[in-house]
């Protein structure tokens, strides 16, 4: 990874580390449903454009580690607002 790219990636890591946390800790179960719902959207987006092979490689490796780690968070998030077993 280059210094540019660590330079671009540091600032998004605390921005998600935040709103991860706001997300476990305060959210009423349908709006943390609703907002797993779009960050799980964003990175199957963000997985997506990381798969342009028009990109340099470390821009691919970037977006594809990103947009997984959001569809996992966002999937994480949908599980836990559910009330109960099933």
């Amino acid at each position: 990874m280059t210094l540019e790219n660590e330079h671009t990636i540091r600032p998004l890591n605390t921005l998600f580390t935040r709103l991860i946390r706001w997300a476990v800790y305060s959210m009423e179960n349908q709006l943390k449903a609703l907002f797993g719902a779009w960050i799980q959207a964003i990175g199957t987006v963000t997985a997506a454009v990381g798969s342009t092979p028009s990109l340099s490689e470390d821009i691919q490796d970037s977006l594809n580690l990103w947009g997984n780690a959001l569809q996992g968070t966002g999937n994480a998030l949908i599980a836990d607002s559910e009330e109960g077993f099933s």
